[in-house]
């Protein structure tokens, strides 16, 4: 009986859209289903020898010219799916005095920058900062507007607020890698008002594409 009345509703729906004429057309239509869009990935994924990299460059009771300098690596993954055209490293820091007030940040520019390097996977090298504390003209084209204070080194007050553009990105896979390294040092010339002073680096690295 169910089915017999299922039929009849169907052919009367059939004549109406008959005496529809030009008011209506027939149209047949399907559904593609299940399709997806992705956009893909890119994972900048950053380690180095230790489990830690928050404390990769760490110097405690500074002497001025102490022989010892403190040194540091970090690689850098592309852990995505899709391939990164360039690295951006960001430098921001702040100094307090010994009583944990914010101080003018004069220890900054005491805190020269030894040696610093980028290495792509095929052990390509781009020196931005030689072994004697100069910038090389990659650091200057890296930093258009890089300027420094005149102490004859790069230092963290040259750095500070400043990004070094177009560094070359991992490749995709997560196997190969790019190493950023750089070298510390308080140099001899630092003054007494440096005393207790403590400066805190933050280095932001990014991953993009153009």
């Amino acid at each position: 009986m169910k089915k017999r009345l299922s039929t009849v509703i169907y052919i009367t729906l059939v004549i109406l859209l008959a005496v529809s004429g030009t008011l209506a057309q027939f149209k047949s239509a399907t559904t593609s289903q299940g399709n997806t869009l992705e956009a893909g990935k890119l994972i900048l994924y950053m380690h180095d020898t230790d489990e830690d990299i928050s404390t990769e460059w760490h110097m405690e009771n500074m002497a001025p010219g102490v022989s010892e300098y403190i040194g540091g690596n970090l690689q850098l993954y592309n852990n995505g799916n899709i391939p990164a055209d360039n690295v951006e490293i960001l430098f921001n820091t702040q100094c307090t005095e010994k009583d944990e007030t914010v101080s003018d940040g004069v220890i900054r520019k005491y805190i020269k920058i030894k040696y610093m390097v980028y290495t792509s996977p095929g052990n390509s090298q781009i020196k931005l900062v030689d072994g004697n504390g100069n910038p090389t003209s990659a650091l200057k084209a890296a930093i258009p507007d890089f300027e420094d204070n005149g102490n004859g080194y790069v230092d963290l007050e040259d750095l500070d607020g400043k990004t070094i553009k177009g560094l070359p990105a991992p490749p995709v896979g997560g196997k190969k890698y790019c190493v950023f390294g750089m070298n510390t040092y308080f140099d001899e010339s630092a003054t007494n008002e440096c005393q207790g002073d403590k400066c805190d680096l933050t280095l932001t690295f990014t991953m993009k594409q153009k």
